[in-house]
Order: structure tokens, then sequence, then C-alpha cells
């Protein structure tokens, strides 16, 4: 054994690893390697043909994964970059298509009547209140806190709608039992059903108009006190609302001082 080829091995050797131990501490084991193979130190002697060249190299350091190195960046756009996105509407200025719009005020101050009176006038087509057009189409309406023969249609009758564009939400069922309600809806866990019925027109007209009276009794397993459960349900409803042109009405109740406008019982959103 050539004492200095062992040497420089043992160092090259040692460059590989992570971190490399001290120079002096290598030397001091190599020569104890080799006193010890030449018979000159303590132990079992080290056979002769065994040497550091033969030893297999040492495997190059693990890379730190991506993540752990990764740091977070702000993704920015200029504004000359966006194009503008003009705003649809069903009633200009007042409930906009492609978006969930909020109708909220204390208890019987006449939302669900707001909300029968749009969609009585998006039935047939009539004017607004304001004059302005009504681009008119079909109504899907979920009214979970009246009742439906009683109070809603007799309502929508009033106010002179076409009830042949309006289709009443009786619950949720499923393809094998066609017509049969297995459930109340839940919002929480029926807006791909909710999409599909918006998309699937067939030869129809499409959807212009979708009413939930109100948010609440629609979002049976969510809690209205979190505004994080409240946006996971809203952020779809917004997404099924954009892709199909749709508007979202939802009714909400709020105390007085409550939602919209602090010691203001008559605010509300329109």
């Amino acid at each position: 054994i050539d004492p200095d080829e062992v040497m420089q091995q043992a160092l090259d050797w040692n460059q590989r690893c992570t971190p490399p131990k001290g120079a002096a501490g290598i030397r001091k084991s190599v020569k104890a390697i080799i006193d010890r193979d030449r018979g000159g130190g303590s132990g079992s002697a080290m056979p002769a043909q065994v040497t550091l060249k033969e030893m297999p190299p040492a495997s190059p350091p693990a890379q730190p994964a991506a993540a752990a190195t990764a740091k977070q960046i702000l993704i920015t756009r200029r504004a000359s970059d966006i194009k503008p996105q003009i705003l649809r509407w069903l009633w200009p200025n007042h409930i906009q298509l492609g978006a969930v719009n909020l109708i909220a005020g204390p208890e019987g101050r006449g939302k669900s009547l707001i909300a029968v009176d749009i969609a009585a006038r998006t039935s047939t087509g009539s004017a607004w209140p304001d004059g302005s057009a009504c681009e008119g189409g079909r109504v899907l309406y979920c009214s979970a806190e009246e009742n439906i023969e009683a109070v809603v249609v007799p309502r929508l009758m009033a106010a002179g709608a076409d009830l042949s564009q309006i289709e009443i939400v009786d619950g949720l069922g499923s393809s094998s039992d066609a017509g049969k309600v297995l459930s109340d809806v839940d919002l929480k866990k029926c807006l791909p059903a909710v999409y599909a019925k918006l998309k699937d027109i067939g030869e129809g007209e499409a959807f212009r108009l979708c009413i939930w009276d109100t948010f609440q009794s629609v979002c049976l397993t969510a809690d209205h006190k979190s505004n994080t459960e409240q946006k996971a349900i809203i952020q779809p409803l917004q997404a099924i609302a954009d892709e199909l042109g749709v508007a979202m009405i939802c009714i909400e109740h709020h105390s007085r001082g409550g939602l919209t406008g602090r010691g203001n019982p008559d605010a509300a959103i329109l």
C-alpha cells in the first residue's frame, strides 16, 4: 500500500461527504488503518488486498426538495395587459348577469315579494319598474320558507308571471328515482346538480335567473357565522353564474344593525 496514494484517495472521497470531515481527522484515521494493516497497531489486521481505492464511492448528497427551497412570490399583472370585462345586466344597474346578487334585510320587509316580481318580469320579458327593457328567459326558483302551492305560485300568478317559464325546486332526487324527492336542498351538497340543471336547457330558452329564498334555508349544513364556510358555497355559485350567464339572487335575513348597514333596518342590496 502506498501511504501517500491512500491518503490522497481518502481526502478526495471525504469531499463527497456532506458535510466533509476535517482533513486532520482523515489523516489520523488513514494512518491508523495503514498501521493496523502493517501490523503496527492494535486489533485485527486489515487484509492487504483491501484498500480505500476499492471502497464504493460515496453517494452524492441528496438535493433538497424544491418545495423546501421555493419561496412564495406575488403574482401580478399590469392593468394595461388586462382586457376590461363588460358587465352584463338582467335589470340594468340593479341585477347583474353572471353574478351572485344579494337582497338582504330584516324579516317581513317584502324581500320575497321583490323576488317574485323579478321572477315574473323575467318569465315574460316585461319592462322593469324604471322602464328599462327586460330580456326574458327561464327562471329557477327555490323557496325553502314559503308554501309553494299556497303562497309562491299564487304570488307569481298575481304578478303576471308566465308559469311555464318558471321551474320550482322541490328538493334533491336521483336519476334512478325520477320525480321523487329524496332530501331537501342543501347548496353545500347539491351544487353539481344545480349546475347540471341550469346548463341542460334542451331545446328551450336558457335560464336567465335563479332565486334562492332564503340563502340560510338552502344551506342547511353550513355555519352561517363562518365567513369561510359561506365563501365555500358562494364562490362556486358565482362560478356557475359566470359560466352560464345566469343572474343568481340570494335572499338573506339579518337582524337590526346586522349584515348591510349598522343601525339601518331598511338597508338592502339590490
